[in-house]
């Protein structure tokens, strides 16, 4: 909160946007702080030094190179999202033509935003066929659905968690990445390369798998790897979101094809550069190579472009359990909430203490609000001219 209170000192809020923009009076002295902070990373001379933190930093350095800034949310909801664009697009203008040497730009963020940019694209003729894999390819899907981060999260009775707790078998990941072990260790004494966000704290496996970084692009030295599992889930977070949805309200697009398009960046590309870390590399690689993705849409996406001679495997795919839904309650407890409610009403207590005898039921708090809300409601449309304490209106 102090650091933002600063931040709000010397930048406007736009709404309806949320956009930040640094007041033109303080620009010169924000210019100032930035440079001092960057400075600061060089030398300690004192006398240069900046009363910024890395966080104001972040926020001052992003608006001075004209990225997004956005704020979404209040109080201690509130939550300051930086939108970097890649600046390649600026060196682009000074050309005629821009080669790009990459497995693949079709549908990715860099294509889309070069597009929004006013740039198009062609095949060029120094591009290679592509390469055919001639060894064997198994492809096995780990998950039935989409994999996401919460669904991984959950435990193996469909119960949420904000955490990868690390306990055998406990939550999704954990019992995917069994299966996938147990698999492999039938067939091969190969350590298996695994790639996984940081958030899942796999170090502890460091025994039985080689943990890897998810950007792995141009690395040689793991081809004599014959097996990887694929844990990340390449979904936007809600700040991504909040991110995507800024970008598209700048240049006037849907946020949707935003969307897809970092999905098949961080998701599908990121993939591919994975498990291509393996023998698959080696051109001349005779060894059957096994492929542990986590859901269908990967596999579809390997198959249909590098690899069309792959089987893919659903034998060792799991359903993800279903979560309850504890909005809804049973008819007798319903009931019991309705008296609980019309007892407080007659006996004209506090709303609040009417949430907390409903709650003493077994009832969950947002699910007591909403039922407040609904029986206000029976009773006005029952009764016309029921007048309820007007402090059991407030929402």
């Amino acid at each position: 909160d102090v650091e933002y209170s600063r931040i709000q000192q010397y930048t406007e809020l736009c709404e309806p946007t949320g956009k930040l923009k640094i007041k033109n009076k303080h620009r010169t002295i924000i210019q100032d702080q930035v440079t001092k902070y960057d400075t600061n990373q060089q030398t300690t001379n004192l006398n240069r030094s900046s009363t910024l933190s890395k966080f104001e930093y972040q926020v001052f350095r992003a608006l001075l190179d004209n990225q997004l800034v956005v704020v979404t949310g209040k109080n201690k909801n509130r939550t300051i999202v930086i939108a970097n664009e890649n600046k390649l697009y600026e060196h682009f203008n000074s050309a005629k033509e821009v080669y790009i040497i990459a497995a693949n730009i079709i549908g990715g963020e860099f294509e889309v935003m070069a597009k929004l940019n006013g740039f198009s694209f062609l095949t060029s003729q120094f591009s290679p066929k592509r390469f055919a894999y001639n060894n064997n390819i198994n492809i096995f899907v780990m998950a039935h659905g989409i994999w996401t981060k919460s669904k991984s999260l959950d435990d193996m009775n469909g119960n949420r968690n904000e955490i990868h707790l690390g306990l055998p078998r406990h939550q999704q990941i954990d019992e995917v990445l069994h299966n996938a072990l147990t698999h492999i260790s039938s067939r091969t004494t190969d350590k298996p390369l695994v790639f996984a966000n940081k958030w899942a704290k796999l170090e502890a496996h460091d025994h039985r798998i080689k943990l890897c970084n998810l950007d792995m692009r141009g690395i040689n030295r793991l081809s004599d790897h014959t097996n990887a599992i694929l844990l990340f889930s390449g979904q936007p977070g809600p700040r991504d979101k909040t991110a995507l949805q800024a970008i598209a309200d700048t240049y006037g697009v849907n946020q949707s094809g935003l969307t897809d398009a970092w999905i098949m960046t961080k998701k599908l590309e990121t993939s591919l550069q994975a498990i291509t870390r393996t023998a698959i590399r080696e051109h001349d690689n005779k060894r059957e190579t096994n492929f542990y993705v986590q859901d269908y849409e990967v596999a579809k996406y390997l198959k249909q472009t590098y690899m069309p001679n792959a089987v893919i495997d659903f034998s060792l795919a799991l359903y993800f359990p279903k979560r309850e839904d504890k909005r809804r309650i049973d008819k007798p407890l319903e009931d019991a909430a309705y008296s609980a409610f019309i007892d407080g009403i007659s006996t004209k207590i506090k709303p609040s203490q009417i949430i907390k005898n409903m709650k003493a039921l077994g009832i969950p708090q947002a699910t007591a609000y909403r039922l407040r809300n609904q029986f206000l409601e029976r009773c006005n449309s029952t009764n016309p001219n029921y007048q309820p304490n007007s402090s059991l209106s407030h929402p």
